[in-house]
Parts: structure tokens; C-alpha cells; sequence
């Protein structure tokens, strides 16, 4: 039926998804929890019962979280491994038939700059060092431009 949900193409890899020679990903920095399981990003590490480690390596390069992509089912290690299988199989990435979703398991994969970001400070703002601005170098206007310099 079209009205039922499909499930995602590509599943997120959660601590405790499975690889194809028997490694667990062991650790999660993405932050985000789907039923109680963190997702694993690329740099998170996967653990083999004779206690040695891989790290995952590739995965959603545009689907990221602090910058490190999702690790995804299909997301290769750097012990030339891969995982095949995750605990939950109802979260991830769809990709509509014949649609690409740009760095997909590309490793060499480089996402676009983000835009600028301005901090401005004003009279009486504090410093990391405790120190007061008490004179401000300029003047800016905020509108329509952000960060236009008088």
C-alpha cells in the first residue's frame, strides 16, 4: 500500500550494531539517541572479542552531527571490515529509487563551507580571560548585511 511507511534505505548504526567479522560498535559520540541507543559517527570505534579496534571510516558524509557523519549499515572500517547489521531497523537515511545523496560511503567526501558567523561584541561584554571591553574599535550595521563594518 502507498500509504504504509518504507523503511530507510540506510540504517543508522547504533552502539551495539553488528560487523561482518563479528566487531560491535562499542562507542557513540553522535548525540543523538534513537530508543535508548546512540548513533555511531565516523571516528567512533568498533570492538572485537579479542579486544583489538577499528574505526569507522565512512558513512553519511552530508547527514552529520558536530560535523562527523552518521555511521550507516554498509559504513566501512578501517580494519577493512564493514557493518552489516544494526539493533534497530526502523531510523536512517532514504533514498528515493535513482536519486543520489552527495558523499554517501565516500570517505574522501568534503562537505560544502558553512557561512560565516559573526560574534559581536558590545560595551561591557566580558572576555575568556575575564577582561571587560570597554571601548568598542566600530560601529556596525546589523541589517540588511550582517557584519558590515562603517
Amino acid at each position: 500500500m502507498k500509504n504504509e511507511l518504507q523503511a530507510p534505505t540506510h540504517l543508522f548504526a547504533a552502539v551495539g550494531a553488528l560487523t561482518e567479522r563479528g566487531g560491535r560498535v562499542t562507542t557513540a559520540t553522535s548525540g543523538l539517541t534513537l530508543a535508548g541507543l546512540e548513533v555511531a559517527c565516523v571516528g567512533d570505534v568498533v570492538t572485537y572479542d579479542d579486544g583489538s579496534e577499528a574505526a569507522i571510516i565512512d558513512g553519511a558524509e552530508n547527514h552529520h552531527s558536530g560535523g562527523k557523519p552518521f555511521a550507516l549499515v554498509g559504513s566501512r572500517l578501517s580494519s577493512g571490515d564493514r557493518i552489516t547489521e544494526t539493533l534497530r531497523s526502523s531510523w536512517g537515511i532514504h533514498v528515493e529509487d535513482g536519486q543520489r545523496v552527495a558523499g554517501l560511503f565516500d570517505p574522501t567526501y568534503v562537505p560544502p563551507l558553512a557561512p560565516p558567523a559573526y560574534r559581536l561584541a558590545i560595551r561591557g561584554a566580558t572576555t575568556a580571560r575575564g577582561g571587560v571591553l570597554r571601548e568598542p574599535s566600530g560601529t556596525w550595521e546589523v541589517a540588511p548585511h550582517v557584519g558590515t563594518r562603517h
